[in-house]
């Protein structure tokens, strides 16, 4: 297992406590609807290993002379995150808000990851 590897692995599982926390914590203030924290959570995990596998590209093209100005990956990352936004919103505004809040941990877990 490369070393990349791990790291996501660790990010992931990280990830995953971080919205179980949240979840625990926002059962108080909001009901049943802290759930969506989970789905926030889902768009971080597949965004992580969106980047994983642009990683993997790069290290693979690093000496190819067709060069692209933005990733394919990058764009469809930030389109799944919004359509995540979408469909929360479509629900209701207070989904919205705590879905936000489950994706943030995508700003999170890279601090508390460092070595």
């Amino acid at each position: 297992m490369t070393q990349l590897k791990r790291k996501l692995i660790e990010m992931m599982i990280k990830a995953i406590t971080i919205s179980i926390i949240e979840v625990i914590v926002l059962l108080f203030f909001v009901g049943f609807q802290a759930l969506w924290v989970f789905w926030g959570t889902l768009g971080v995990i597949l965004g992580f290993y969106m980047m994983y596998e642009d990683i993997n590209k790069m290290k693979q093209n690093i000496f190819s002379l067709k060069k692209k100005k933005i990733p394919a990956g990058y764009f469809f990352r930030y389109l799944m995150y919004g359509i995540i936004l979408i469909i929360s919103g479509i629900f209701s505004e207070k989904a919205l808000l705590i879905t936000f809040l489950g994706l943030f941990n995508l700003k999170i877990v890279p601090f508390i990851s460092q070595k």
